[in-house]
């Protein structure tokens, strides 16, 4: 180590960066290096999700492959709720755009897809879960998810069906305020049962014996409190608007002030 003169006034001490690594005191961990180390975990973590995605990908497509009439069905599903709301709800905003052949057809087809979902899928007991029945056998996870799912989908469709129908019959009155009073009792009608749509099938699964007597007791006590929390304020509105029904009141919104309706526009 030739070549490096100390200074005397500096105690004979190295300079900083200067003199070989026993003379270097290391600088203190903090700022960068240890954001550094907290994206430690995080980096593993991403690493890991890399070289397991081929492997989650067979497992998905083995799945699919084994489920693909049920997939396949639900995604037809989607599609069909999607373009049926997207053309009812220009059909009740647009009157100039609402015809009775589309009406029709949109009546007609939530209602053959509705069928459709009943026969093919007849073993899954689908009746029995519109009717708040549990089923007769405990389901597997799999099986609950389908079941649950393809019942909520054919209420969205009924209801479909029925504002179409009510905008069929509407269509040649003037009573326009009705009108928008039953759809709006259709939607919170059909809301409110598909809340209470898959409470049987979820009680019969978690009281299942599968989870053991005390998870069982648990895990549905649970279930009950957080889905009663919420039955009460739907049925709560429930009941508030249907009193507005038939008493003529508004549902929604509120009525001008005598000052606001004196306002020019």
């Amino acid at each position: 180590w030739a070549g490096h003169v100390d200074d005397p006034e500096a105690g004979n001490e190295p300079r900083d960066g200067a003199g070989p690594e026993e003379y270097r005191v290391p600088a203190p961990v903090g700022g960068e290096e240890f954001f550094d180390m907290a994206l430690l975990p995080m980096s593993s973590l991403k690493g890991w999700v890399e070289h397991s995605m081929p492997y989650l990908l067979l497992l998905l497509g083995v799945f699919v492959y084994q489920h693909r009439v049920g997939v396949a069905f639900g995604a037809w599903l989607v599609v069909v709720l999607y373009f049926a709301n997207l053309h009812l709800r220009i059909s009740v905003a647009l009157r100039e755009q609402r015809t009775v052949f589309s009406l029709v057809l949109i009546l007609c087809g939530a209602l053959v897809n509705i069928l459709i979902a009943h026969l093919l899928f007849a073993s899954s007991d689908l009746d029995r879960s519109l009717l708040l029945l549990p089923p007769p056998e405990p389901l597997s996870l799999v099986d609950l998810f389908f079941v649950a799912l393809v019942n909520d989908a054919s209420v969205r469709l009924a209801t479909i069906a029925v504002k179409a129908g009510l905008l069929v019959a509407w269509r040649t009155t003037a009573q326009w305020r009705h009108l928008r009073h039953w759809l709006s009792m259709v939607e919170l009608s059909t809301t409110l049962y598909r809340h209470w749509l898959p409470l049987p099938l979820w009680f019969s699964y978690f009281s299942s014996e599968d989870f053991g007597p005390r998870l069982s007791f648990l895990l549905t006590i649970a279930y009950l409190a957080f889905k009663l929390y919420m039955l009460i304020e739907f049925t709560a509105a429930f009941f508030d608007n249907t009193l507005a029904f038939f008493r003529g009141q508004m549902q929604y919104g509120r009525y001008l002030a005598p000052k606001e309706a004196a306002m020019p526009p």
